[in-house]
């Protein structure tokens, strides 16, 4: 018997910092760190769009 697996690998954002803002949040022992640039104005989260990264 076959086991045959169908993966879907999202594709990678290509950042590009160049003209960016960045900023570092700090609490405790946890840290953000955020890139603002012109743009479309989506957000992304860990490489998934805000929308979908916070949906539960």
């Amino acid at each position: 018997m076959e086991n045959t697996q169908t993966t879907t690998k999202t594709p990678k954002l290509k950042l590009d910092f160049k003209d960016s803002k960045y900023a570092t949040g700090r609490r405790k022992t946890s840290i953000a760190k955020v890139w603002l640039k012109k743009g479309t104005g989506k957000i992304y989260v860990n490489g998934k769009l805000f929308n979908e990264y916070f949906s539960s």
